[in-house]
């Protein structure tokens, strides 16, 4: 079942990769994934950081 799970999730766009939990996070029952960030939001940090800079 985690072999789907994993197979299904890369076929999101917004899903950048899966990996197995470490043990301590829920082990094999559990799954990491971590997500692309929208254009909108990677703008919104830009404008942030910037003003941060000046």
């Amino acid at each position: 079942m985690k072999s789907f799970l994993a197979n299904w999730l890369t076929q999101i766009k917004d899903v950048q990769c899966v990996h197995s939990a470490q043990r301590f996070h829920g082990g094999s029952g559990a799954v990491y994934v971590m997500l692309r960030k929208s254009q909108e939001k990677k703008l919104e940090n830009r404008e942030r950081h910037q003003k941060r800079m000046s």
